[in-house]
């Protein structure tokens, strides 16, 4: 597949998850058997979970400091 591989990338095709794989160097491989015709492709960023929860715990933060700062 002519794309640039990064972890996180996931491939399915139906209910059945394929494996994705680093070729060349920097490209995507993607194993399927011969009679697969659609193949799905998504991405993840690495620590994407993790840095939204830290991003709303830091939201949060921000709205009680300002809450408490406000009533001083």
């Amino acid at each position: 597949m002519p794309t640039a591989y990064n972890q996180g990338m996931k491939a399915t095709s139906g209910d059945q998850s394929l494996k994705v794989e680093q070729v060349n160097g920097v490209m995507t491989g993607i194993k399927a058997p011969k009679n697969i015709t659609k193949i799905q492709l998504s991405y993840t960023p690495p620590y994407y979970y993790l840095l939204i929860t830290i991003t709303i715990f830091g939201i949060i933060c921000s709205i009680i400091f300002t809450r408490w700062a406000r009533q001083k």
